[in-house]
């Protein structure tokens, strides 16, 4: 996105298309903080390095394969109804307070079809007792 390209360049519509959203995403921080505040041009140009680098993280994110998972399944949501039920009727309530992680490939981008989950980072769930009024 950094290098320039001419309007016969296939990239040219992409970079078109993303300082577009770049400038949408200022001007609307322009507005939403200038409601609450004054703005001068070290507050705009801070606004504006911000959403630069988001979308630049953002790019390089997405330039990798995924390799980092949040483990979701013991969610309640592939319960089925009857489950949820009867969950409710026991009045006890199992909470994901912080999600388990899961890790494609080692540190050193190798192996990436194995899986593993990360140490220290095995999550913490919570059971918790409702009573009925």
């Amino acid at each position: 996105m950094a290098q320039p390209a001419s309007e016969w360049d296939p990239r040219h519509k992409l970079k078109k298309g993303f300082e577009g959203s770049l400038d949408a995403i200022n001007k609307k921080f322009s507005e939403t903080i200038g409601k609450i505040s004054d703005m001068d041009n070290d507050t705009v140009q801070a606004l504006e390095d911000v959403a630069r680098k988001a979308a630049k993280m953002w790019l390089e994110f997405n330039t990798q394969r995924c390799r980092i998972l949040v483990d979701m399944s013991h969610s309640s949501l592939k319960l089925s109804s009857s489950d949820k039920i009867r969950r409710v009727r026991e009045n006890l309530l199992e909470l994901v307070v912080v999600p388990p992680l899961r890790r494609f490939g080692n540190s050193k981008g190798q192996d990436l079809d194995k899986e593993e989950k990360i140490a220290g980072c095995e999550g913490i769930t919570e059971h918790v007792s409702i009573s009925n009024p």
